[in-house]
C-alpha cells in the first residue's frame, strides 16, 4: 500500500525518529547510518513502537546534505550532481534498507527540499543561495527521489517553508517525476506560510506543518486538523514518553 492511498483512510501517522530507535538497541546512530543491515533493524525497532502508518528512514534530515557538500563549488553550483548511491554509503544503506522493508509496509525517506538543501550547502561551502543553487538542488532532489522509488519507497520531502509560485517552478521535475510513478510526496514544513501553494499540485500527497509536525518535547496534539501527523522523535526520548503520546493520538493516528 502507497502513501497515497492510506491518506483517504484518515490521518496518516508518519513518525520522524533520528536515531530513536539505534538508542533503543545500544547501537550507535551514526554507525548506523551506513549500515543497511543495522538501519533495517533499527527501523523495525521503531515501527513496533511507535505503529505508524508510514515507517521514516533517515529523519535526521542529512541524507543529501552529507551526500552534496563534499562535492559542493560555491563557484561552480552549476555542476552540482548527486553522487551514485555506492559512493555514498548512508544514501546506499538507506535504500537498501527500503528494499527490505517495503514488502513489509509503506516505508518512507526523508530528503531535504531544495530550498533547505541549498541554504545547507550555501552555508558549508561559504557561498550565496541564488537561483542557480536551488535550481540544481532541485534536480538532486529528484534524482534522489528517483532512487527511493525505483527501490520501493515513499518520498517524505522536509524544508523550512513552502516555495514561492516563482520557485515552484524549479521544483517541475521532482513533482513530474513523483505524479508519473504515482508515488507523490508528504511534505513536512517547518513554517506554514504559503503552504497552499503545494497543494492539489500534481506530485505532491499532502502537506502538514506546525501542529502536526511538532519537534521532541512540543506538545502532540490530539486533533491537529491536518491529514497527516509526522512528530520528529529524538534519540534522547523517553521510551516510556513516546508510548504515551503515541497512545493519547491513536484515535488520530
Amino acid at each position: 500500500m502507497a502513501l497515497a492511498d492510506l491518506l483517504p483512510r484518515g490521518v496518516v501517522f508518519a513518525p520522524r525518529p533520528r536515531g530513536f530507535g539505534a538508542r533503543l538497541l545500544g547501537l550507535d546512530p551514526e554507525a548506523v547510518r551506513t549500515s543497511s543491515g543495522d538501519t533495517i533493524v533499527a527501523a523495525r525497532q521503531e515501527r513496533d513502537l511507535l505503529r505508524p502508518d508510514l515507517t521514516v528512514l533517515a529523519a535526521d534530515g542529512r541524507l543529501l546534505p552529507d551526500a552534496l557538500a563534499p562535492v559542493a563549488d560555491p563557484e561552480d553550483w552549476g555542476a552540482l550532481e548527486l553522487p551514485e548511491a555506492e559512493r555514498v554509503p548512508a544514501f546506499g544503506a538507506t535504500l537498501a534498507a527500503v528494499a527490505a522493508l517495503a514488502g513489509e509496509g509503506p516505508v518512507g525517506v526523508v530528503l531535504t527540499g531544495p530550498g533547505r538543501l541549498a541554504a545547507d550547502l550555501a552555508a558549508a561551502g561559504g557561498g550565496e543561495v541564488d537561483e542557480e543553487l536551488v535550481d540544481v538542488c532541485a534536480l538532486a532532489v529528484c534524482d534522489a527521489a528517483k532512487a527511493v522509488v525505483q527501490a520501493g519507497g515513499e518520498v517524505v520531502l522536509e524544508d523550512d517553508r513552502a516555495p514561492s509560485p516563482d520557485a515552484l517552478v524549479l521544483w517541475s521535475p521532482l513533482l513530474k517525476l513523483l505524479a508519473h510513478h504515482r508515488r507523490p510526496a508528504l511534505v513536512v514544513l517547518d513554517d506554514g506560510a504559503g503552504a497552499e501553494v503545494l497543494r492539489d499540485v500534481p506530485g505532491v500527497s499532502a502537506v502538514v506543518h506546525g501542529a502536526a509536525a511538532p519537534a521532541w518535547g512540543a506538545p502532540w496534539p490530539a486533533d491537529h486538523g491536518q491529514p497527516a501527523f509526522s512528530p520528529r522523535i529524538d534519540a534522547s526520548a523517553s521510551p516510556e514518553r513516546v508510548q504515551e503520546l503515541v497512545r493519547a493520538t491513536a484515535g488520530v493516528a
